[in-house]
């Protein structure tokens, strides 16, 4: 079997899986609907050592923080996600700096069968490793070609119990997510499809900088991103 062949079928394969796990999933969906329950990890204390390694400054202080549900009901099923809005002050060149730093907190589900069930198909690592490394990557490769934003700056990830990662909320930059009842107009739409040949022709290049071996799980991963991003979409 050659490996586009290998490569094709896994990604069918992934496809089957999605869907299989999309059709479960939307069953138990209207048995979801509670009441926010923050993390108690999620704190002061774990917020402001993200912050520091992320910074590089054992200076920074948090002097304020507020933490809210970054999703409506029924709008995410697969995690949790956290809008965490940070005030801090740090030292720079002796100089005492005073910000405020818009956060999202992804969080793995922690328990039930729908913990199990994404467990099985590795999305959300899938997302964790295509966050920090894959997409760092690819913003390289394309800074010659588009000073646009593709993606969340990653802060920190932990594939350890709790399974989370921290990002940049772009919402404080004008972006929001579509309104998936409605669909998007034509502008968008075209813009969502040219973000995507970057997407699948920089997985072309990641292989071609890092070599075969190393970039065919990174080229699936890319590829079943965009199952993903296609389904979300409702492309």
């Amino acid at each position: 079997m050659t490996l586009m062949e290998r490569r094709h079928l896994l990604y069918n394969s992934h496809s089957c899986q999605l869907f299989l796990y999309r059709e479960e999933i939307r069953k138990l969906v209207p048995h979801l609907a509670m009441a926010l329950q923050i993390p108690t990890w999620l704190d002061t204390f774990h917020v402001q050592k993200v912050l520091r390694k992320f910074q590089n400054n054992e200076s920074t202080e948090i002097s304020g923080i507020s933490i809210t549900s970054a999703a409506a009901k029924g709008d995410n099923y697969a995690s949790e996600i956290y809008r965490v809005a940070v005030d801090l002050q740090r030292l720079q060149e002796d100089r005492k700096i005073q910000e405020k730093i818009p956060l999202i907190v992804k969080m793995a589900l922690q328990h039930g069968i729908l913990k199990e069930m994404i467990a099985d198909v590795g999305f959300f690592e899938t997302e964790l490793s295509m966050i920090s490394v894959v997409l760092p990557r690819i913003k390289k490769i394309l800074a010659a070609l588009t000073t646009a934003q593709i993606a969340p700056y990653c802060l920190y990830t932990q594939y350890e119990e709790p399974v989370h990662i921290f990002m940049e909320d772009l919402v404080c930059k004008g972006f929001r997510m579509a309104v998936r009842q409605k669909g998007m107009d034509l502008n968008h739409s075209l813009l969502a499809m040219q973000s995507l040949a970057l997407f699948h022709a920089s997985s072309v290049a990641l292989r071609g900088k890092y070599g075969a071996a190393r970039c065919v799980k990174t080229s699936l991963t890319l590829e079943f991103s965009l199952i993903l991003i296609i389904g979300r979409l409702g492309l």
